[in-house]
């Protein structure tokens, strides 16, 4: 069961409009190995340029690649929270960090979200 304060994150970011329409989706290279996760859309500072997540079987392994790359990209920088945010068909869950001068980063997760 889904806890009282994390339903009320969900709504907050979705009734502030945190996230607006946007991002593409990665596309998948011969290069790539079958069940690659890849990185692509934007640098994540707002969710219309959220980071797309690709390739990402389940949410647990969605959850990994937002921690990989938030300690590529943000080195130093802690995950305090999350809110997830649902517009114009997409998924995105922002989350909200602590040092590396990075407040917060939007991953879209439409992908993967719900999956195990």
């Amino acid at each position: 069961m889904v806890s009282p304060a994390r339903v009320t994150a969900w709504l907050a970011a979705w009734l502030l409009g945190v996230c607006a329409a946007g991002g593409t989706l990665a596309a998948r290279t011969a290069s790539q190995p079958r069940g690659a996760i890849t990185f692509g859309g934007g640098d994540g500072r707002s969710c219309d340029a959220a980071i797309v997540i690709a390739g990402a079987r389940d949410t647990g392994a969605g959850v990994k690649a937002q921690r990989r790359w938030i300690a590529e990209h943000l080195p130093g920088a802690r995950r305090t929270g999350s809110a997830l945010a649902r517009r114009h068909g997409r998924v995105y869950e922002v989350v909200s960090l602590t040092g590396a001068g990075a407040p917060s980063v939007c991953f879209d997760v439409s992908g993967f979200f719900g999956s195990w």
